[in-house]
């Protein structure tokens, strides 16, 4: 199965360089001021921080107990702190914690994964099988337009099962063509193989014939010409 290391999609290093450090988990002037508006107490502070800088990220929100210690720390050392503040594992179930995801999303400018952009990843995904194959081009295709239109990006497996029912809906319009494209007898042997309820039924003779068949039964510049138009 498809893993998220095999795609563009983002993930946090569990040890980070310093440089890393520095230029991705480093919490400029502005989004210090941004935390220090929307909270007074430390817990949420560094809450409503981690929750900004692993969202630069990724582009969709984790759990403060999925982010590595080493930003766990070096964000908390970024508001003064050289040990994380106590009773942080809470914030997690906090209300806090939603109050700031939406205080996120507005500050970032992105709109949450729903029925919108779901219809954007999914005419995407459509789109982009129609001239890729591989399910890791289709997944960072999908990733690149919902980043490009600013949309939060869902888990990993909803674009994984995106991707794969997309390339089997147009793989099943090809093949609906290539049949249409058949002389009447090999639609009827087609026909038969499709209304066998177990493929095992189907003996190795038979399938070398229907693969003779469907490459030998039509014309093949018909065929390139039908692909062609995209029809």
């Amino acid at each position: 199965m498809l893993s998220p290391s095999d795609t563009a999609y983002p993930l946090l290093k569990s040890n980070p360089t310093e440089r890393e450090l520095q230029e991705l988990f480093t919490p400029n002037l502005f989004e210090l001021g941004f935390a220090g508006q929307n909270t007074r107490q430390p817990i949420p502070r560094l809450g409503l921080l981690l929750l900004l800088k692993s969202f630069q990220k990724l582009g969709y929100f984790v759990r403060l107990a999925e982010i590595p210690l080493t930003i766990v720390r070096h964000i908390a050392k970024t508001l003064g702190w050289n040990q994380i503040p106590d009773g942080l594992s809470a914030y997690d179930a906090s209300t806090a914690r939603f109050r700031h995801i939406a205080l996120v999303r507005s500050y970032v400018g992105v709109t949450p994964f729903a029925e919108a952009a779901r219809k954007v990843m999914l005419r995407t995904c459509l789109a982009s099988s129609r001239v890729r194959e591989d399910l890791a081009d289709i997944v960072n295709v999908a990733i690149e337009e919902l980043v490009r239109q600013r949309y939060e990006l869902p888990g990993f497996s909803t674009l994984f099962r995106a991707a794969r029912a997309a390339r089997v809906t147009v793989n099943r319009g090809y093949y609906r063509q290539i049949y249409q494209a058949t002389d009447p007898t090999q639609q009827q042997r087609e026909s038969h193989y499709q209304q066998v309820t177990n493929p095992d039924q189907i003996t190795n003779q038979e399938k070398g014939e229907s693969m003779k068949h469907i490459f030998t039964g039509f014309n093949l510049i018909g065929v390139i010409a039908l692909f062609s138009t995209g029809s």
